[in-house]
């Protein structure tokens, strides 16, 4: 199993390979499972919930204008959309995570 450490080099340099510079911000955190009560826990119900030996990396950097690309290296997907023209109802391979990836 890669350490976050491993992850987080692996993905800096997937990051480089596609956009040609490397990213500025680095985010890690770790997976968990829920053992009881998934979705409950907004609803006051109990949730019993514990951090695994699996990581999400996430690498960035600002650009100049709008055009928004995310790519999931694990899974070979991108996607790539303007935030001026960006629909929450688009769908398709890719579009779920990147709605994610907003907020949205």
């Amino acid at each position: 199993m890669p350490t976050s450490a491993e992850l987080e080099t692996r993905a800096s340099a997937a990051f480089t390979a596609r956009f040609g510079v490397a990213p500025t911000a680095l985010g890690c955190a770790p997976g968990r499972v829920e053992l009881l009560g998934n979705h409950t826990d907004y609803n006051r119900g109990l949730v019993m919930a514990a951090a695994i030996d699996r990581f999400t990396v996430a690498l960035g950097r600002p650009v100049s204008g709008r055009l928004c690309e995310v790519e999931a290296v694990n899974f070979d997907q991108s996607n790539a959309f303007d935030l001026n023209r960006f629909e929450s109802s688009e769908s398709g391979p890719g579009q779920t995570t990147s709605r994610r990836c907003l907020g949205n």
